[in-house]
């Protein structure tokens, strides 16, 4: 399994999930007097909703090392949610989705933890919102 990416810049760099939603249908419907059921208008799909989550890792030789390194990498991907940047998207399963915009790009708490006598492993839990616009 594959750390997804968007742009080509991994989103994640350990326990990578990503949750693909379905296309949305765009339609209008209306009922007519005297008349059983719905009049329906179809006018093509909408966006697709992704949503991926996962962890960024970093390793340093102490702890406040680590945990800048994490929110460094944390920030440099962030910035790719700036509403202006259509990009492809490729899942944990390899699969590419075309035309989609990062909408927002969060966190959790840190967790930094000793690996050994001189290395420090820092954690950030994170959260990406894309919208595939043109499913």
């Amino acid at each position: 399994m594959a750390n997804p990416t968007f742009n080509g810049t991994a989103l994640t760099t350990q326990a990578a999930r990503n949750q693909i939603g379905c296309r949305q249908v765009r339609a209008q419907t209306e009922t007519l007097p005297g008349v059983n059921g719905l009049f329906v208008q179809p006018h093509g799909f909408a966006g697709r909703p992704i949503v991926v989550t996962g962890l960024l890792a970093a390793t340093a030789a102490s702890a406040a090392l680590a945990r800048n390194a994490v929110m460094d990498a944390f920030r440099a991907r962030e910035q790719l949610a700036d509403g202006e940047i259509v990009a492809a998207f490729v899942g944990t399963d390899g699969c590419t989705y075309a035309n989609c915009l990062l909408q927002s790009y969060t966190h959790a708490a840190v967790q930094v933890s000793r690996q050994g006598p001189d290395s420090f492993a820092a954690y950030l839990p994170v959260a990406a919102r894309l919208l595939q616009l043109t499913p």
